[in-house]
C-alpha cells in the first residue's frame, strides 16, 4: 500500500506543476471564445456554455483604435523580436567563438558578460532615454532593438558559448589545413553543428522581446508600440471587454507556441549543452 502511495506522488507532482503552467494558458483561450455575459458569471464556467468565433471577427472593430492598432502592435512586434533575434545569434557566435577558440579575455571577460543580467532592466531605462532621445533613436525599430540586445546579448553568448565548448577544436584546425579561413570555419563548419543551440537563442530572445514591456512602453512612441504595449489599451470608453481582450491575448502569444513546436526537439539538447554546463 505504501509503495503504490509513493509511486502516485511523483504523478500528482507532474499533474499539479502542469496545471499551475497551462491552467492560465486555458483560462485565456476559454475566455477568448465566450460571449460577454457568460464571461462576467460568478460563479465563472469551468467550460464555454456557448462558443462563440464573434471576438474573434469582431473585436478590432469594436476596440479604441481599431483594427489597425492591433495590427500595428502585431508589425512592430515582429520585426523588433525577430531583428534582435537574428543579431544575438550572429554577434553571440562570434563572440562564443572568439572566447572559447581564443580565450580572449579570459574567464574575467566570460563572467562580465554574465554578470549584466543581474542588472534589472529598470536601471537602464533613464540612461537609454537620454541617449536615444540625443541620437535620434526614441521611438523607432532600431532604438528598440538596441535596448533589448543589452539582456538578450548576454543570454546567446551564455548559452553558445557552453555548446561551443562540446564542438572538438580539431575540426577547426582541419578546415584551415584544407584552406578556410576563420570565417568560413563559423559559419559553415561551426554553425551547422550548433543549430540546436542557435535554435533555442532564436526562440528565447524572440519570445522574450515579443513579451517585453516596460522598455517598449517607455521607448518605443505611440506610433510603433509593440502588441505587448497595445493589448492593455484595448478599451472600449469607460469599460473593459475581457473576451475582447483575451482574444488579442490569445492571439499574441500564437508566434512563441508556433516556435516552440517548430523548434521543440532542438530546444532540449541546446538547453543541455548549454545552459545547464
Amino acid at each position: 500500500m505504501k509503495k503504490s502511495v509513493i509511486a502516485v506522488i511523483p504523478w500528482f507532482v507532474v499533474i499539479l506543476a502542469l496545471f499551475w503552467v497551462y491552467g492560465p494558458l486555458y483560462w485565456l483561450v476559454r475566455t477568448s471564445f465566450m460571449r460577454e455575459g457568460d464571461a462576467l458569471r460568478y460563479p465563472p464556467y469551468f467550460w464555454p456554455p456557448r462558443v462563440t468565433l464573434e471576438n474573434f471577427k469582431h473585436a478590432p472593430e469594436q476596440l479604441a483604435a481599431g483594427i489597425q492598432l492591433i495590427l500595428g502592435g502585431m508589425k512592430n512586434s515582429l520585426i523588433v523580436s525577430s531583428m534582435n533575434a537574428l543579431i544575438c545569434i550572429g554577434v553571440g557566435l562570434l563572440a562564443a567563438y572568439s572566447i572559447v577558440r581564443f580565450k580572449t579575455g579570459g574567464s574575467r571577460l566570460s563572467f562580465w558578460i554574465l554578470s549584466n543580467q543581474f542588472l534589472p532592466p529598470v536601471a537602464f531605462i533613464v540612461p537609454l532615454y537620454l541617449v536615444f532621445k540625443a541620437l535620434g533613436l526614441y521611438a523607432t525599430h532600431a532604438g528598440l532593438v538596441l535596448a533589448y540586445l543589452l539582456g538578450n546579448i548576454p543570454f546567446a553568448v551564455w548559452i553558445l558559448t557552453g555548446f561551443l565548448q562540446e564542438i572538438p577544436e580539431e575540426l577547426d584546425e582541419a578546415a584551415v589545413v584544407d584552406g578556410a579561413s576563420i570565417s568560413q570555419v563559423i559559419w559553415r563548419i561551426i554553425f551547422p553543428l550548433m543549430i540546436p543551440a542557435v535554435a533555442v537563442v532564436f526562440v528565447f530572445t524572440f519570445v522574450a522581446c515579443w513579451n517585453e514591456y516596460l522598455f517598449a512602453f517607455l521607448l518605443s512612441g505611440p506610433k510603433w508600440d509593440t502588441l505587448a504595449v497595445v493589448v492593455p489599451k484595448l478599451r472600449w470608453g469607460n469599460t473593459l471587454s475581457y473576451p475582447q481582450i483575451a482574444t488579442a491575448s490569445f492571439l499574441s502569444v500564437i508566434p512563441g507556441i508556433v516556435f516552440a513546436t517548430i523548434f521543440h526537439r532542438y530546444l532540449v539538447r541546446g538547453l543541455t549543452f548549454g545552459a545547464i554546463k
